[in-house]
């Protein structure tokens, strides 16, 4: 193949370019519990590339998880947890099911998460 004739730029769609940040970031998910060290090894460089060419073109993935949940963020919350041990108001993202994709610092989609709450007044006093 003559590689002159390649270009330098390559367009993709919006969903495309989505589609593979959601990849990356659950390569990247897999790669951090793999238990063989050298293939986790591979895995997290393979990962790492593939997130460098995203940010080379302006794609940022962005996880939430083990942050303070804020109502102003723009993942949609898809599962609510409660739990007794959290103080009241006090509300932290469990898990990202999907994170924030961001192009050129503008959200070009949500996201979702699962939020970790204290139960309210009223659902303590069901129990």
């Amino acid at each position: 193949m003559n590689l002159a004739a390649v270009p330098d730029v390559v367009q993709i769609t919006m969903q495309a370019a989505c589609d593979i940040s959601l990849e990356c970031w659950r390569l990247s998910r897999a790669a951090g519990s793999e238990k063989e060290v050298n293939h986790g090894a591979v895995l997290r460089y393979s990962v790492g590339r593939i997130e460098d060419v995203l940010k080379g073109v302006g794609l940022e993935i962005v996880d939430l998880a083990g942050r303070q949940y804020d109502a102003g963020l723009a993942p949609e919350v898809s599962h609510v947890v409660l739990d007794d041990t959290l103080p009241e108001g006090h509300a932290m993202i469990e898990e990202t099911i999907s994170p924030i994709i961001m192009w050129h610092g503008q959200i070009i989609r949500p996201g979702q998460i699962v939020v970790k709450q204290p139960p309210s007044k009223d659902e303590e006093k069901r129990d």
